[in-house]
């Protein structure tokens, strides 16, 4: 299961139990202000790849219910993949809550 919260909100306390919290945000200079803006690092996580890409890409992994969408910071975080990726990931919030089941892979 995964939820806006622990995608966005809580991510950076998740990171504080692995302790590993290196990398996942980095400092872009905005004007006069720095601001923390997800890396590679944090769309290549787990939470990440299930919440933000729907799973996409992960073999193992098929998203079996979505709730409502909700007005959150996932465009943002969407928006922010495409610019440093140069990709075009559709920049929409999508489900609150999604439910993915482990699926085994065939060989």
């Amino acid at each position: 299961m995964s939820d806006k919260l622990m995608a966005i909100d809580i991510f950076p306390a998740i990171l504080e139990w692995t302790l590993d919290t290196n990398g996942y945000f980095m400092p872009y200079v905005m004007g006069s202000a720095t601001a923390y803006l997800p890396s590679d690092r944090y769309y290549n996580s787990m939470e990440a790849r299930l919440h933000i890409f729907d799973g996409n890409g992960l073999k193992q992994y098929r998203m079996v219910h979505e709730t409502w969408a909700d007005q959150t910071q996932e465009i943002m975080f969407k928006q922010i993949y495409n610019l440093i990726s140069h990709s075009n990931i559709p920049e929409v919030n999508t489900g609150y809550v999604k439910i993915f089941e482990y699926v085994k892979v065939q060989n």
